[in-house]
């Protein structure tokens, strides 16, 4: 789901919708600034959790948990270089919030890319 709505709002109405499983811990990616350096920080919407930007709170293969992210975390995540973070991402968020219409269409053209390899 891809919305330009909060995120808290966007999870929120993921779940009412069945979109995200009420049951499992949502990680919520956001980009923040450390040090005077942008940093993806990953925070759990059910338990006090952080983990700073550099590797993802879940395993590719993670079924436990649900994954939300903001459109500004999405375009530093695309523009990183880490294929493999960026590919995670993209198979394991499923809402993403703060999405302007550029946003979205570089969703779609990214989730196109990540199935057509």
């Amino acid at each position: 789901m891809a919305t330009g709505d909060n995120v808290l709002t966007g999870i929120s109405v993921a779940r009412q919708c069945s979109i995200l499983d009420t049951r499992r811990e949502v990680w919520l990616g956001d980009l923040e600034s450390k040090l005077g350096n942008p940093v993806i920080v990953w925070k759990s919407t059910d338990k006090f959790k952080e983990v700073v930007s550099g590797r993802l709170p879940w395993r590719y293969n993670d079924e436990s948990i649900e994954v939300a992210l903001t459109g500004k975390a999405f375009n530093h995540i695309m523009h990183e270089n880490n294929k493999f973070i960026a590919n995670s991402v993209l198979a394991k968020a499923k809402v993403y919030a703060r999405m302007g219409p550029d946003d979205k269409a570089c969703l779609v053209e990214n989730l196109q890319n990540m199935l057509q390899e």
